[in-house]
């Protein structure tokens, strides 16, 4: 995984808001952008990182969720989803709400997960992919199978 953090504040959900607006008003780019890290995963990263609290969380195409502190570039844990040969292209970005990371996998499964431990807090067998991220707002969790 290649990454620059640019702004130094939480991206809790894709394109950072419920209604997925991608702006960040506040945020100026004084520098030119540079490589910060590359760090190896297990797959390729077809979904987007959310951040919180200093840890970038992304999942890779195979499903494996990896938390990576944003100042050392280590990796705090490591997540694998279930779902076997029907858990691959996964694209679904994660959303962070409070202590825990949401995210839905190609497999069909819908995982809570603390995202301080790394350990699993839920786990929702929808019998369907799930290819969107969740959406966070009005104090809910919104999300969509592919049936």
């Amino acid at each position: 995984m290649f990454f620059a953090l640019v702004v130094n504040a939480d991206w809790l959900q894709f394109q950072g808001d419920a209604r997925r607006t991608g702006n960040v008003p506040e945020a100026v780019l004084t520098d030119s952008l540079a490589l910060a890290a590359a760090i190896p995963l297990t797959d390729i990263i077809q979904s987007g990182p959310v951040i919180a609290g200093g840890v970038v969380y992304v999942m890779d195409g195979s499903g494996v969720i990896h938390a990576i502190d944003s100042k050392t570039f280590q990796k705090k844990w490591v997540f694998k989803t279930d779902g076997g040969l029907a858990n691959c292209n996964n694209v679904a970005t994660p959303a962070v709400v409070g202590d825990f990371l949401h995210v839905g996998t190609t497999a069909g499964f819908y995982y809570v997960i603390d995202r301080k431990t790394g350990k699993l807090i839920h786990r929702i067998d929808c019998k369907e992919p799930i290819f969107s991220a969740p959406a966070v707002g009005n104090g809910r969790v919104y999300f969509a199978t592919l049936g």
